[in-house]
């Protein structure tokens, strides 16, 4: 798989999976479909409503690296917002 380097030298996947549009059942399946099939990469966000379930996903399997984007809500443009929105996240 092709990949991208980062400024501080951290190689990342050029492919992940994507979970928007997917109902929280679907995502979670997908998540740990995709992490046990060799992919290192998730893409999500809190609007997609799913945020929960793809961290489930991710949980059922152990001592894999991976990467997860997310973005940050609306209205969060200043550091201590999306801070706090990087919390909630969790």
């Amino acid at each position: 798989m092709e990949t991208i380097t980062l400024n501080n030298g951290v190689e990342i996947p050029q492919v992940g999976l994507g979970t928007y549009l997917l109902e929280p059942d679907d995502a979670q399946a997908a998540v740990t479909y995709a992490l046990d099939n060799g992919y290192t990469l998730i893409d999500t966000a809190n609007v997609y409503v799913n945020e929960r379930a793809v961290g489930r996903g991710m949980r059922a399997l152990s001592c894999i690296v991976f990467f997860v984007l997310t973005a940050a809500p609306p209205g969060s443009s200043g550091s201590s917002s999306r801070r706090r929105a990087c919390v909630h996240t969790r």
